[in-house]
């Protein structure tokens, strides 16, 4: 059973190491509700419906801004625990009496069901987003593995990662990134490279820079996880080596080459990406 929430404007993204996102949440085991609200932007309004909220002893799980609100009025998404539809009824009256201060509410209740809000739409720097679930991904690993080699497969999903690597670079990093020293610009890049990692769920990254060399530690990493549970055994992390090959490659202009030298694929408690730059790249 679904149900879905409506909503208005899209979510604003921002930059950061974490972020966290709700395009579906699973309703499972027990009653809830999600009350999206959009409501009037000035201080004192989220405390005046939590506190609604509290009188009636209903338990707040969850509550978030779908995005960042800058204007005059916003969006409020809440999540209540043990709270029917008739719960959510009763509360849906209250807050629409608010009117100096709530300007519309949505209610939708239930158990075992999925609830997609429009609101959590997954933005990335104001560019939309695209969710893959690891399930997803282990089995598009399943399917390629089952119908090319190895080689064939590794050599496809490098050069699939190194063309997001490069967008990353050219669509995100350029645009932000002011001109710095040499010294300045590989750590500002090496710290984006393992921000945006996060933001975007590829794994939680750390590096260690020794001269030309970078060290990448990269744990939960998405790619090798999806081909462990794929039942694919060794160095797995191609994506994630070309894309970390197509950034560097596009900040400083120099031939990059990336080798995998740990992976949960094989065994190891982290997969470790070793990257080395060479050459000029002729423009």
């Amino acid at each position: 059973m679904l149900r879905r929430l409506l909503g208005g404007r899209p979510l604003r993204g921002r930059r950061g190491p974490s972020i966290e996102v709700d395009t579906a949440i699973y309703a499972g085991g027990k009653y809830y509700t999600a009350l999206l609200l959009e409501l009037v932007n000035k201080p004192g309004v989220v405390a005046r419906i939590v506190d609604e909220i509290a009188k009636r002893r209903i338990n707040i799980v969850k509550v978030t801004t779908p995005y960042l609100v800058t204007g005059d009025r916003g969006h409020l998404l809440i999540i209540l625990e043990d709270c029917d539809e008739r719960c959510a009824g009763e509360l849906k009256r209250v807050l629409e009496g608010m009117r100096e201060i709530v300007l519309a509410v949505e209610a939708t209740s239930g158990m075992d069901i999925f609830l997609f809000p429009k609101l959590g739409e997954l933005r990335f720097l104001n560019e939309r987003g695209l969710v893959l679930s690891a399930g997803m991904v282990a089995e598009a690993l399943r399917t390629v593995s089952r119908s090319v080699g190895r080689a064939e497969r590794s050599g496809v999903l490098r050069f699939a990662g190194k063309g997001v690597g490069r967008y990353v670079y050219q669509g995100v990093y350029s645009l932000m990134s002011a001109p710095q020293s040499p010294e300045a610009q590989l750590k500002l890049s090496l710290d984006f490279l393992v921000d945006m990692f996060k933001a975007l769920g590829l794994g939680d990254a750390e590096y260690d820079l020794r001269g030309l060399e970078v060290r990448f530690k990269v744990r939960d990493n998405f790619e090798c996880a999806a081909a462990k549970e794929a039942g694919l055994i060794g160095p797995t992390g191609n994506f994630t080596s070309g894309l970390i090959e197509g950034f560097l490659e596009g900040v400083f202009g120099r031939r990059v080459e990336v080798v995998e030298e740990k992976c949960i694929a094989r065994g190891d408690n982290h997969c470790e990406f070793r990257a080395m730059m060479y050459e000029a790249i002729p423009g």
